[in-house]
């Protein structure tokens, strides 16, 4: 296991080319994180059609630590909001927006894909290498039982 004192990394990217399949909260465990932070489970595609929409994004600030799944160029694809549609480039931007946001704000942001980071194209690379990137540990512990909820 990597030495990384996971409790002051403001983003880390979880590698998984096998599949996340809900292992994400358990390594953060495994690598030291305070059992006391309340951890918010979503998709980066919700979050995205959050940001397009206007929902309550203040629901996003009662954690944390927020976990984005599903964390591919896909889910910075232009979203439906309302009565417009947020081209990709802006989409883009307004998600990166709000992830600074939210670190500003002391809530650390766990992200989780299958290709390594420098494969998410979209993705600025000044927010990349504010990224730590973390391989999954698939051979601590599994365990098919271990789920997480989605849905902050």
């Amino acid at each position: 296991m990597k030495e990384i004192d996971i409790n002051n990394q403001m983003m880390i990217y979880f590698y998984s080319p096998q599949g996340t399949y809900s292992r994400i909260q358990y390594c953060l465990y495994l690598l030291g994180l305070d059992k006391k932070k309340k951890i918010g489970n979503t998709y980066l595609h919700n979050l995205a059609f959050d940001i397009a929409r206007e929902n309550d994004l203040n629901r996003y600030f009662k954690y944390d630590v927020i976990y984005l799944d599903g964390f591919y160029d896909s889910g910075f694809y232009g979203q439906a909001g309302k009565e417009r549609f947020i081209e990709s480039e802006e989409m883009t931007r307004l998600i990166v927006e709000f992830m600074e946001r939210l670190t500003r704000n002391d809530i650390q942001i766990v992200m989780a894909g299958h290709g390594r980071l420098d494969s998410i194209s979209t993705l600025p690379k000044k927010l990349k290498d504010q990224i730590v990137e973390i391989d999954l540990f698939y051979d601590e512990g599994w365990s098919y039982d271990y789920e997480i909820e989605y849905g902050i």
